[in-house]
C-alpha cells in the first residue's frame, strides 16, 4: 500500500518553490574576510537574486526558503538567520528538523509538504547528492540529481550559483509523485501518523572531531564547547 496516498497527485493552488540552504560555505566562505558563524551580505543578495529569478521566469513560482544548516540547532543562530533573511525580503518557512541528518530532514519536509511544493533546490558545500545516495536504497538514489547545487566554500554563493540555481528551479520536477513516494518508503512513513526514522543520527563536530549520535548529544555538545559545526557520518 502507498504511504503516501494522494499527496503528489494534484498541486495546490498556491503551489511554491524551496530552496533549502546552508549557511557556512554558503552565506559565508573560508576567507578571512568571511569568518565562520558570519553571514555575507553579497551573498544573501546572490540568495535574494536566485529566488527572484525563480520567481519571475515562465513558469513563475513564490519561493521560500528552508534552513537546513546545522544553525538550525542552535535558537539564537537559527533566530539571526531569519532576520537577516527576511531583511533580504525572503520569505521564510521554517527549518528541517534538528535531530536527523541534513538529507533525511530535506526528504522529510518534502513528503510531509508534498501538496504544496511545485519544485526545490538544495544548496551546500558538501555533496549532499553523494550523502544521500549512501543512504538510501538504489531505486530512490537519484532523488537529489537534478535539485542539488554544489557551492565552493571557498568563495561561497556567487552570482553564476544564483543563476544556474534559479535554472534547475525553473524546471519541471518530472519525476515528482515517484521521487515523493521513494522517500517516504525510505522514511519508513506511516500512512497516517507521525514517522519512523532508521535511528539517531551521527555528527562529527567540524571543530573537534568529536563523533557525536542523536540530537541531545549534539546540543549537549554546542552548550559545552560552543561549537556549532558538524558533518554527517
Amino acid at each position: 500500500m502507498s504511504t503516501l496516498p494522494q499527496l503528489a497527485k494534484q498541486e495546490a493552488p498556491g503551489a511554491f518553490n524551496v530552496i533549502f540552504t546552508d549557511v557556512d560555505g554558503v552565506l559565508n566562505c573560508t576567507q578571512e574576510s568571511s569568518p565562520p558563524l558570519s553571514l555575507d551580505d553579497q551573498m544573501l543578495s546572490y540568495l535574494k537574486d536566485l529566488a527572484q529569478r525563480a520567481s519571475n521566469s515562465e513558469r513563475p513560482r513564490h519561493v521560500k526558503v528552508v534552513v537546513s544548516s546545522d544553525w538550525r540547532r542552535k535558537e539564537s543562530l537559527l533566530n539571526r538567520l531569519s532576520t537577516a533573511l527576511i531583511g533580504y525580503g525572503l520569505d521564510m518557512a521554517g527549518s528541517i528538523e534538528p535531530g536527523v541528518s541534513k538529507t533525511e530532514g530535506i526528504r522529510l519536509w518534502l513528503v510531509q509538504n508534498a501538496g504544496m511544493v511545485d519544485n526545490w533546490l538544495a544548496l551546500d558545500d558538501v555533496d549532499l547528492a553523494a550523502i544521500h545516495r549512501g543512504e538510501v536504497v538504489d531505486c530512490a538514489s537519484g532523488a537529489f540529481t537534478d535539485h542539488f547545487l554544489l557551492v565552493d566554500m571557498a568563495v561561497g554563493l556567487t552570482a553564476d550559483d544564483a543563476k544556474r540555481g534559479a535554472e534547475l528551479l525553473q524546471a519541471a520536477w518530472m519525476d515528482k509523485e515517484s521521487d515523493l513516494q521513494l522517500m517516504g518508503q525510505d522514511l519508513k512513513l506511516p500512512a497516517t501518523t507521525g514517522y519512523v526514522l532508521h535511528g539517531p543520527s551521527r555528527f562529527a563536530c567540524n571543530d573537534c572531531g568529536k563523533i557525536l549520535t542523536g540530537e541531545s548529544a549534539v546540543e549537549a555538545h554546542m552548550t559545552e564547547m560552543e561549537h556549532f559545526m558538524f558533518s554527517e557520518t
